[in-house]
């Protein structure tokens, strides 16, 4: 996480932490006044407190977006045990502090200075257990959780698991049409494909028919903005006729270019757009070479990412295809370097990184294996994706057990669906 970011999420945890640290104080000064103990005063101002804490934390400071309702309840409970833990500090730190004498008086009560020194340590507390353990926002919590998966017993229980359940996908949303130039068949041929191999959710994210602002410029592997209107009725009708067999959604493959990038999603808003998944196979410019190409140049890869980061930050994409797909053949330690960051900037806005099944079932320079060992450590949520350009790729055998096979080796276990990010 950038320095800018983490001054403008202390700023925020502070600015909700003075709100939370007051109703703590009224509760506890009407309490006193009304002549309840000092313990108990402490024990239900923590009550009244924790009620808006956690609510505050996830939504505003953290901006965390739970997957599930179990996921939520699990964040809950984490929640409620790390407050627990400094309210035993809130409770019982100001009786320690006023038996070594910091007896003096404020707001005409006793004692008040030992409970203001007790609140900022138990915000320093809260905030820590907060990022890495409720709301981890990068890899500290992540990288001791995995230093666990790594042990051998715990890596055989692992993959044992990841092998039960990813005999077959359940959804894919990386999947192309004709209207880009450089795939085949039908839709219906990929739905039906879907359904045949067990899919509930099949999800079409064609690449985005960018507005360039050079009007004459003409990308071939794109669909044009000519088709949009046919592409969403296509799937529309296509959504309902199959909809008790399986759920369809609409979205686009996009790189992200800022100088149209508002403008084109403005102009896509028109229709019943669903979501949108970042392919960056371009750096900068919308003119610029695609990044297929092998290089060892540090710019290179550090220009990747920084916009592939620039991307994350706008919160529009819901995955991130082929992340890998930058072809560096540089130095280890500098590709260690850029790419965690991109890991990060990811776990941080919880967006997935996308296995791609295309590149391992054509042996690619991507599925990169040192990619994922990278989000094994900085723990980050991965799923398959088929980048379908012909229903045979819906599900290709060779690039599924290829996936697989490296997230087995990492301790990686696929998600099953798509939480789609907001674009309105």
């Amino acid at each position: 996480m950038s320095l800018k970011s983490n001054v403008k999420r202390l700023i925020i945890y502070a600015f909700f932490g003075v709100i939370t640290t007051a109703i703590n104080w009224a509760v506890y000064i009407l309490l006193q006044k009304l002549s309840f103990g000092i313990t108990l005063s402490n024990a239900l101002a923590w009550i009244a407190s924790v009620m808006v804490a956690f609510s505050t934390s996830k939504i505003y400071t953290f901006k965390n977006k739970a997957r599930s309702f179990k996921e939520l309840l699990e964040q809950i409970i984490l929640f409620i045990f790390s407050r627990l833990l400094s309210g035993l500090l809130q409770i019982f730190l100001p009786t320690l502090l006023l038996s070594i004498g910091l007896t003096h008086t404020l707001f005409g009560i006793r004692g008040f200075w030992a409970k203001i020194i007790t609140n900022g340590i138990v915000i320093l507390f809260n905030y820590t257990l907060s990022r890495t353990l409720v709301f981890p926002q990068k890899n500290l919590f992540n990288c001791i959780k995995n230093k666990l998966k790594n042990l051998p017993i715990c890596s055989k229980i692992k993959s044992r698991k990841i092998n039960e359940r990813s005999t077959k996908m359940l959804s894919n949303y990386h999947t192309h049409t004709v209207r880009c130039n450089h795939a085949i068949g039908l839709e219906e041929e990929y739905i039906k494909r879907a359904i045949s191999a067990g899919m509930t959710d099949l999800g079409f994210a064609d690449h985005i028919p960018y507005l360039f602002p050079d009007e004459t410029h003409v990308d071939g592997a794109k669909m044009d903005m000519s088709l949009a209107e046919d592409y969403f009725s296509t799937l529309l009708d296509l959504r309902e006729k199959y909809s008790d067999k399986i759920k369809i959604h609409i979205g686009f493959e996009a790189e992200y270019y800022e100088s149209c990038f508002d403008k084109t999603l403005n102009k896509l808003m028109e229709y019943p757009l669903d979501y949108l998944i970042l392919g960056q196979h371009r750096v900068g410019d919308y003119r610029s070479p695609i990044v297929f190409k092998p290089t060892q140049k540090e710019q290179d890869l550090k220009s990747y990412v920084d916009t592939v980061i620039k991307a994350i930050n706008t919160d529009k994409f819901s995955c991130i295809a082929h992340p890998d797909v930058i072809n560096y053949t540089g130095d280890e330690e500098i590709y260690v370097k850029h790419m965690r960051r991109l890991c990060a900037a990811a776990l941080e806005f919880d967006i997935p990184l996308e296995i791609n099944m295309l590149g391992a079932a054509t042996n690619r320079h991507y599925p990169n294996e040192r990619f994922f060992k990278l989000v094994a450590e900085t723990g980050n949520k991965v799923i398959i994706g088929c980048d379908a350009h012909s229903p045979d790729m819906i599900i290709n055998t060779t690039g599924f057990e290829r996936c697989r096979e490296i997230l087995n080796k990492y301790g990686i276990t696929p998600l099953n669906y798509l939480v789609f990010k907001k674009l309105r």
